[in-house]
Order: C-alpha cells, then structure tokens, then sequence
C-alpha cells in the first residue's frame, strides 16, 4: 500500500467511532428535519433569515430589520442565508443547516480530544456530548445556541493549538454571531496579555497569540458603532433591561439556574462524583501526598448540590450567599489547577488547555447569571464541562488502572439512558417538545377543518399566534391563514384558545364563563390544548 493510502487508512482507523456516531446520530435527528418551527424558531430566527435571503447575505446592521435581527450580530443569519440560497427554505433544509453544525460540533469535539489529549478522552467526549439531552434536542432547532457553543470550543481549541489564524476567524465569528460570544473572548485576551510576559518566547510569537482577539474585537466594534448610527443604540434595550444589578437576584440566578443548568441538569453530576471516586483510588495507589489535592473537587460537588435547590438553601441571606458562593468559585479553581498540573500530562498545552476551558465555564456561567437567561443558552458552558468531565476521568484512569475506561465508557451509557428518561418539559431544550409541536398543530388543523378563518380568535400564546397567521412557520395546510387573531378577549371574540405550554392566568374566567363552552380539548403526554367558542343565541 502507498504512503497516502496508509495514511487515509490510519486516518479512518482513529475515526471509526466518530463516523459510527455521527451516522447514528443523523440517523436519530432525521424525523425531526420535517418538523414545523417551534418556539424562538418561529419568531424571529428563521423569519429573520427568510428576510436575509430576500435581500442577499450581509453582516451589517439594519440590513434586516431590527425587530428581526433583535440588535443581534449577523453571522448566524447571513449563514442561514447562504444556506437558503444553496438548499432552499424548506423545513428540511434549514434544519438540516442546524443538524450540520451540530455535526461539526461533534467532530471538533472528538478532535479536540484526540490531537490534544488521546483517544480516549476524544471518545469520552464525544459520546457525553452526543448523548445530552440539551445537545441532542437542539441539534435540529435553527437557534443561535448550537453554533455559539461551536465556535466558543472551536475558537479556545485553536487558540491553545496555536493555529491562530483558523482562531482568528473562529472567534470573529463568534463575535458577529451573539454577544455572549465577548467571553470567549475574554479569556482568550486575558491568556494572550499574560503571555506577553513569558520572556521565554520570541516577542513575535507573543504578539501573534494576539491577533484572534485584536481582530474580532476590530469587527465587533466596528458593527456596534454601525448599529449606533442605524438604529440609534449598540444593544437593544429590551436587552439592555433585563440586565441584573442587585447582588441577591444575580446569586439566586447563579445557583438555581446557570450552576444547575452547567453542572447538575442530565445527569453529567454524577459523572464528576465518579472523577471524585477515582481521585480517592489515585492517592491511595500511588501514595503521594500531592494527590490528595484531586480531593479538593469534593466542594464544589457538594456545593453545587447544596445551591441549587431552594428547599436545601431557603434561608440563605446575602452575606451568607456571598459567602458560600465565594467559597465554591476558590475551590472551583483550585481544583481546576489541581486536574490541569502539568505532571499529569505530557505537554503543556494540556494543562493550558484545561485552565482556559475551565476558566471559560465559571465565566460564562457568571455572565448568564448578570444577562438575560433562558436554560439554552447554558450549552456554550455545559459542552466544554461536559468536555472536561472526559478529560479528568482519562487522567485518573491513567494514574490508576487503564481497564476503568470500559466502566467509563458505561458510566456514560447510564448518565444517557437516565437523562432521556427523566427528561420532562416541552420547551425547545426538552425531549417533549415533539408533543407541545404535534398539541398545537392539532388546535391549527382542527380550526382550518373547521374552516374559521374569518373568527375571532382570542390567545396569549405568541407561539400559537404565529402558527395561524405565519404560513411559512409550517403549522398551516395552505396558503390560506387566521387574519383576526389577537390577545384580547372581548364581546366579539368568536374563540379563545388555551394550552399549557405558555400559560393564561385567563383560563379559569373562560372556563367558568357562562358565556363560552369548550370546543375541543387534546393532550398528550403532559401538554394539552382548549379550544373554548361563545355560545350560540338560541
């Protein structure tokens, strides 16, 4: 065989795993290509890139409007565009758009493991991944969140390989793509200014580290000031206003929602009890004092178990919030430092590659919890802790006994099978949400079979609003869509509708209302839907 036919041979030999997960994985995502749009989907992110389309792929603000585009950068969009123009708009197709991401996503985490660490920790990785629930339900949802999680690991993992040129363009990306991405790029300046100081390089190589974040700051000034001149603000003030200020609400944030969505939502916390578990084996087999400072994880465990319910932290107060918190992010560290020393590993950009991420996590979390928070956006800080959970348990594997990586690899098998399981919601981070999709097409199709598309129609459900009036969200039939839909019920409102999935503090009125009568009534598997109608004049 030739050299480059040995090389393609050994190339697949390393990969076999990767390949079989992402054909399995394809294979799974496949029924949901063909969903309608559910939740952000249907507005404002795919309409925002059928807007794009029309006028041609741009990055520069109010090239769609405003309202669209929600101030937001516009990398995303002006990708979905392009894949607009090459695949059409079709449910498929702009699913399929997130499904590719998602599929780079895998294999950059797979790499990441592989190049950087071994081939263990690539396969540990990447089944953790594959396998989380928030990953695995976004994978096809055409949001943000997938592809700034993408870049946030993709741009880290360039930047310690030192391939600064593809971190460059990674983290501009990012940069253009949502301001949540700035983090990364935090850590990234903060890493690049402390390295000047390294006399031991040549003061060309200290410079060079950088250019990623000289240049995606460059881009991302230059779009806010754009912004500034076309729409009259850098950020919009919804956005703006929903920043926290005050102390208690950013610690309650921090522990009951980006602490528990990051280390405790699917399971992946026992993983780090198993890290734990395998520190204890590492002391006593090798008998070093220096060892016990793996046991140094066991705070932040305990303490994220301890945080994030009310029931076991209810009568915290500030100075005591402060403080625990205060402690959790030091031992956090130390234990950080404590997995990243270089004598575990065989190069420095191991250690180094630890630290960023790890520091990257605490970040992320901390600014979710001063930001405006939903539970996805969590998935640029869960995928690398997901990712650092694969690397601990190699490196106490390592120092004890090689055959524990099988156990490992069943471990993760477990976390999966529990978290699909337990899994319960119908947002768009949930298993469920194929249930809230099918309860509302249900309402859509029973009224177009009833042919009321000249009522009245009263809802509080933005979702559902936008599935009878927007046609290419993919919940009507035809063409043909319910012009008189509004959030107010009064004397002319022919039809209320009501579900479970955004709740109406109105439902009881209609209910007991003798004005109205239930109409129809569906649910499944937790998510239901009403239909009330008025009472005909007899």
């Amino acid at each position: 065989m030739d050299t480059s036919g040995a090389a393609i041979c050994n190339f697949f030999k390393n990969r076999w795993v990767l390949v079989a997960v992402l054909i399995l994985f394809i294979m799974a995502k496949i029924p949901y290509l063909v969903y309608p749009y559910y939740w952000d989907e249907s507005w404002p992110y795919v309409p925002a890139i059928l807007e794009m389309a029309k006028h041609g792929p741009s990055l520069l603000p109010a090239s769609i409007d405003p309202n669209l585009s929600r101030g937001h950068p516009l990398f995303f969009h002006a990708a979905g565009a392009i894949w607009v123009d090459l695949f059409g708009k079709s449910h498929t197709s702009l699913h399929s758009f997130a499904l590719f991401i998602s599929c780079l996503f895998l294999a950059t985490v797979y790499e990441a493991g592989y190049r950087i660490f071994n081939r263990r920790v690539g396969i540990l990785a990447l089944l953790l991944v594959a396998t989380n629930v928030f990953f695995f339900v976004q994978s096809t949802f055409v949001l943000f969140e997938i592809l700034v999680a993408f870049l946030s690991f993709l741009s880290l993992y360039t930047y310690v390989s030192r391939q600064y040129v593809l971190a460059t363009l990674s983290l501009t990306a990012l940069f253009l793509t949502k301001e949540s991405g700035l983090i990364a790029g935090f850590v990234i300046g903060l890493d690049a200014l402390f390295s000047l100081a390294n006399w031991n390089e040549p003061p060309k190589t200290r410079i060079f580290r950088l250019l990623p974040v000289t240049v995606a700051c460059i881009a991302i000034g230059l779009f806010f000031v754009l912004q500034k001149h076309f729409c009259g603000w850098y950020v919009l003030p919804l956005y703006s206003e929903t920043i926290l200020h005050k102390w208690p609400d950013i610690l309650y944030r921090f522990r009951t929602a980006s602490l528990r969505t990051t280390f405790y939502y699917g399971y992946q916390y026992w993983g780090f009890f198993a890290v734990l578990l395998l520190g204890v084996v590492v002391f006593f087999k090798t008998r070093k004092a220096g060892n016990l400072r793996l046991l140094l994880l066991v705070v932040p465990t305990l303490l994220t178990y301890y945080l994030i319910e009310d029931s076991r932290s209810a009568n915290m107060d500030l100075a005591t919030g402060i403080s625990v918190i205060a402690c959790y992010v030091i031992c956090y560290v130390a234990t950080l430092l404590s997995y990243a020393d270089v004598k575990y590993y065989e190069n420095k950009i191991q250690s180094k590659f630890i630290m960023l991420t790890g520091f990257f996590v605490l970040c992320y979390m901390v600014f979710s919890s001063v930001a405006y928070f939903i539970p996805r956006y969590l998935l640029a800080s869960i995928i690398p802790s997901l990712f650092l959970l694969a690397v601990m348990l190699d490196m106490a594997i390592r120092q004890t006994y090689k055959w524990l990586y099988y156990p490992a690899l069943a471990m993760v098998a477990v976390i999966a099978l529990f978290s699909f399981r337990d899994d319960r919601g119908w947002t768009d981070a949930n298993l469920g949400f194929k249930y809230g999709v099918k309860a509302q097409l249900a309402v859509v199709e029973y009224l177009e079979r009833s042919n009321f598309y000249d009522k009245n129609i009263a809802t509080a459900s933005y979702l559902e609003k936008e599935h009878l009036t927007d046609r290419n969200t993919g919940f009507l039939s035809s063409d043909h869509t319910f012009s008189r839909v509004t959030n107010d019920i009064d004397s002319t409102t022919d039809l209320v509708l009501f579900d479970n999935i955004e709740p109406d503090d109105r439902y009881n009125l209609v209910l007991h209302a003798p004005a109205f009568e239930l109409l129809y009534h569906i649910e499944m598997h937790g998510v239901w839907a009403d239909i009330f109608r008025r009472k005909q004049a007899h």
